[in-house]
């Protein structure tokens, strides 16, 4: 009889230990861009030498869709895209408005400037 008080008592125990596990949601991080200088033979021009101040960037998001990655791209910067500058004071490249990376991990942007 003993024994299958202990043995009840064990099975109370684990099913009443059971907790609820919450991820945490990934920080807001800002969209900025960096100068790629690794790769000097291919770019036509150079942002530092030749005195470019803006170009311009569109976004393709492809958003975690369910289970799976969506094949269909969203528009990152909207239809017109987005004119990125230099500010000097943070030494960053910003686009014009304060754009955040996706917050899932299977998400992901694709940029052409």
């Amino acid at each position: 009889m003993k024994k299958l008080a202990v043995i009840a008592f064990a099975a109370l125990v684990a099913f009443s230990a059971c907790s609820k596990v919450e991820s945490e949601p990934r920080p807001a991080e800002k969209v900025t861009f960096a100068v790629g200088t690794y790769a000097a033979n291919t770019k036509g021009a150079s942002l530092s030498t030749d005195g470019i101040t803006t170009f311009r960037s569109m976004g393709y998001l492809y958003a975690l869709d369910g289970n799976a990655v969506s094949s269909t791209a969203q528009s990152f910067f909207g239809a017109e895209g987005e004119t990125i500058s230099y500010n000097s004071t943070t030494n960053e490249w910003l686009p014009s408005h304060n754009y955040y990376w996706p917050k899932s991990n299977r998400s992901y942007v694709n940029f052409v400037s």
